[in-house]
């Protein structure tokens, strides 16, 4: 199946469902300019949001956009095991978040390699998401395993809670405005 694309420059819209079901789409390169990912364009489709450079001039992100876990959850038997660790920042004038966007695509997990006989361990530190966003959508990053999420936005309209936005039993706070200078909710 396809596990791989490279959007075209000029494209600004990935459109509903584009993706969806790609089960062996992990690598997907979108062009500077693009301003909108559809609901559910890689619902089901396990792409690597970290190795994704979403660019600046996103905008928009769709309902349960990129919906779906793709790691194992076991190393495999006699592998040599790597370590790596993500820190993600959403781009800078994105404006709306979906709901589910990213609902269990950030949780750790492993990345058999067959031909280097290596499983990678992918743990995520943080996701920031920028100033400019205007809304965060229901369980949009639910059923992940983030340790943090930083939202810098101080725009009171946002409203995060476990119970709608963020729910995840082991992220432990999430920042409105600046880490380390507004609160901290737990």
């Amino acid at each position: 199946g396809l596990t791989e694309v490279e959007l075209p420059r000029g494209l600004t819209s990935i459109g509903d469902g584009a993706f969806s079901d790609c089960s062996a789409l992990s690598t997907i390169t979108l062009p500077e300019g693009l301003t909108s990912i559809g609901s559910y364009a890689f619902n089901y489709s396990p792409v690597r949001i970290w190795n994704t450079v979403l660019p600046d001039s996103l905008e928009g992100i769709g309902a349960n956009a990129f919906y779906y876990y793709s790691l194992s959850e076991n190393p495999s038997n006699g592998y040599t095991v790597k370590e790596q660790t993500i820190t993600l920042s959403l781009p800078r004038n994105l404006k709306t978040i979906g709901d589910g966007a990213f609902r269990g695509a950030l949780r750790s997990g492993y990345i058999n390699d067959y031909e280097t006989r290596t499983s990678t361990h992918i743990s995520f530190v943080s996701v920031t998401v920028p100033e400019g966003v205007e809304s965060i959508g229901y369980l949009a990053f639910a059923n992940n395993d983030l340790p943090a999420l930083y939202v810098l936005s101080r725009d009171s309209e946002i409203a995060l809670t476990p119970t709608n936005s963020w729910e995840s039993p082991s992220t432990t706070a999430f920042t409105l405005g600046t880490p380390g200078e507004t609160t901290v909710y737990s």
